[in-house]
């Protein structure tokens, strides 16, 4: 019913083939082999937005959807969720399991490239993701440096603000007709430092 479905996920509504393809995308484009790492960068990224994919490429009817940006999500739960998870630390800076949960993902994502690289150079498939994978690591470790800062009382040199400021503001730009949807999230805890 109509009542029964308000406030649960579209997903409901697909059938259960549909639900998420993801996985089934990520084993295609991998060949067969392991997709955890490739998972874990998917798992950040979106598709751009307003409809500017065709600005970058010309799509025509016969094109085929074989790239990674047709088959992610169109929003990245992993993001949202982090986002949130970022948002409530900022308020409550104390929260030390919100704190160590936090820097999971950001170890997580910053040892990534490492594991995923050698998959990516040697899969034309693959290889336009190259910079996206390489951008998750320093983007997570300017995560993991402002979470040191601000356990340590929150003060932060202001040439390092800048300079990971600068970096973020580069790794938001669209790669591959994706985005890192963590790069907000992030930004805002570099900013929740403060400069000394």
């Amino acid at each position: 019913t109509a009542e029964e479905a308000i406030g649960k996920p579209l997903s409901l509504l697909l059938p259960e083939a549909l639900v998420d393809d993801v996985p089934a995308v990520l084993q295609r484009l991998s060949g067969g082999k392991n997709t955890e790492a490739l998972q874990t960068l998917a798992d950040v990224l979106e598709p751009v937005k307003a409809y500017v994919r065709h600005r970058n490429k010309d799509y025509e009817g016969t094109t085929p959807l074989d790239r990674l940006v047709d088959g992610i999500h169109p929003e990245s739960d992993t993001a949202r969720e982090f986002a949130g998870m970022v948002n409530r630390l900022v308020k409550n800076p104390t929260d030390v399991q919100l704190a160590g949960a936090i820097r999971k993902w950001l170890v997580v994502w910053r040892d990534n490239d490492q594991q995923l690289e050698p998959e990516l150079q040697s899969n034309p498939l693959l290889k336009e993701l190259l910079p996206l994978s390489q951008n998750l690591t320093p983007v997570a470790a300017a995560g993991l440096q402002a979470m040191d800062y601000l356990s340590a009382g929150g003060h932060a040199p202001a040439l390092w603000r800048e300079q990971q400021l600068a970096l973020l503001k580069q790794a938001e730009k669209p790669q591959a007709e994706m985005l890192n949807m963590i790069v907000p999230s992030v930004r805002k805890l570099v900013e929740a430092t403060s400069a000394r």
